[in-house]
């Protein structure tokens, strides 16, 4: 059945409250009942296949991947910035962290992601790290870790990973700072107020500092000056600085990237992992929007799936289908959400008639279901606007 407002299709139980009275077009047969006469715990269960199912398929296609070698980053670093987390916790030098909160990391990946649920708290936490190979211990403490900065994680806690022959290149100039100062399309970045760009924290950090700044940039075989005033929000506290270019980074070679080969039991094991610490990963995400810790910016639409599932089927198909999976997890954790409209919505209403022994009034359930019209059309509508500000 197709709803009357566009937000896709959607499947109503046979005898559920939101079937129209004067449809009999479905007759029960034998022992048959109608969604709205079972047991609470049964019409949860049925809330819960969808969301459950979206994992499962995600669950499936990681495996899938896993059977293939796949490219990972270790968690070796090289530099460490001064008066950064790391500096201040008493690193100095080249390190490859060992353990976090007691617990092990295969790649980089997976150390940011567990960084990232931590942003927005003031806590420290114990590292354990090899140095000139000593194994050491210290405490980050990660009071000023924000999701808003423009650096990764890494970055904001000083650590940086070097890469031999990085190149940041213009794809294309918007109106911005860097047109009105002469950049063009496939300009490569040289130096910014003097400090080779030969990293990716080089070219973010050195555009982070603001100010008039004096770039180098490669066009062609010729090495062009350009005096450029990176912009940003006033309005908004600490909000980064922009340039108004789309670029794409590459490097001739990293020290840091490994291929990892699973068996089919590793993979079968790894995915499990892999798919639980994505479902926390959209958890933790809605949790921080909701908090005000993550920026209602972050928030896609058709445009961003569009753009991202146009770059992951450049990059292969196996990049493709991660972003499925990716796609899966979090429509699954949406559909979660106690918001009537959503599946969660259903399971929160089952959820007080199971505890009460006694439904919701249909006039209440109604009043709900409009609130949750709302919330949902109020997201779709700030996504949409955040694409059309995003790629207009």
């Amino acid at each position: 059945m197709i709803a009357a407002i566009p937000l896709g299709g959607f499947v109503i139980m046979a005898g559920s409250k939101e079937k129209d009275e004067s449809d009999n077009s479905f007759e029960l047969k034998g022992d048959e009942v109608y969604y709205d006469q079972l047991p609470p715990i049964k019409r949860i269960l049925i809330s819960l296949a969808g969301p459950l199912f979206n994992f499962i398929l995600a669950y499936l296609i990681y495996a899938w991947i896993f059977t293939y070698p796949t490219t990972h980053q270790d968690i070796r670093f090289d530099e460490v910035l001064v008066q950064s987390v790391a500096y201040d916790a008493g690193i100095s030098g080249e390190i490859e962290i060992i353990k976090v909160n007691d617990r092990e990391f295969s790649h980089l990946h997976e150390l940011r992601m567990y960084f990232y649920r931590f942003v927005g708290q003031s806590i420290s936490i114990p590292v354990e790290y090899k140095e000139n190979g000593i194994l050491k211990s210290t405490q980050f403490n990660l009071e000023n870790l924000s999701i808003e900065s423009p650096l990764d994680v890494f970055l904001q806690l000083g650590l940086i990973q070097k890469e031999q022959g990085y190149q940041v290149s213009v794809v294309s100039v918007f109106e911005g700072p860097a047109k009105l100062a002469g950049m063009l399309d496939g300009d490569v970045w040289y130096s910014i107020n003097g400090e080779l760009i030969d990293s990716q924290a080089k070219w973010i950090l050195g555009i982070q500092q603001g100010g008039i700044q004096n770039w180098q940039v490669l066009r062609g075989e010729q090495l062009v000056d350009l005096e450029v005033v990176p912009s940003r929000d006033e309005a908004i506290n600490d909000s980064p600085y922009s340039i108004g270019v789309q670029v794409q980074s590459k490097a001739k070679t990293s020290q840091h990237i490994f291929k990892r080969d699973l068996t089919v039991i590793e993979s079968v094991i790894h995915s499990f992992s892999y798919t639980l610490n994505m479902i926390e990963f959209n958890i933790v995400s809605i949790i921080k929007l909701v908090k005000g810790e993550l920026g209602v910016k972050n928030l896609g639409g058709p445009g961003t799936m569009a753009d991202a599932s146009g770059s992951a089927a450049k990059s292969g198909f196996l990049s493709f289908l991660a972003l499925l999976g990716i796609l899966s997890i979090s429509l699954g954790v949406i559909n979660l959400m106690p918001i009537p409209m959503l599946d969660g919505g259903n399971v929160l209403f089952d959820s007080i008639e199971l505890i009460r022994k006694k439904a919701l009034s249909e006039s209440w359930q109604s009043r709900f279901r409009t609130v949750g019209l709302l919330i949902v059309l109020s997201v779709m509508a700030l996504a949409i606007t955040n694409d059309l500000f995003r790629y207009l």
